[in-house]
C-alpha cells in the first residue's frame, strides 16, 4: 500500500465496502502514511478526528 494514493485507497474501500476486509484497510494505510511522513495525505485520508491513537497526536500537532 505504500505506493498508493489517498484516492486509490478510498476508491478501493468504497468499491469493496461489502467485504469485511475493507474496514481493516484504513489503519494500516494511516500507519504507512505516517511512516512515510506524508502528513498532507494523512490529513486528507483521516477526515474525522481520531481518538486514543498516535494519529490524534499528529492531528493536534498539525492544527
Amino acid at each position: 500500500m505504500k505506493d498508493k494514493s489517498v484516492s486509490e485507497v478510498n476508491q478501493f474501500i468504497e468499491t469493496h465496502q461489502a467485504f469485511p476486509f475493507s474496514s481493516r484497510i484504513r489503519a494500516p494505510f494511516i500507519d504507512q502514511l505516517a511512516k512515510q511522513k506524508r502528513w498532507d495525505d494523512l490529513l486528507a485520508f483521516q477526515t474525522t478526528y481520531p481518538m486514543g491513537s498516535a494519529i490524534s497526536v499528529i492531528t493536534i500537532m498539525r492544527s
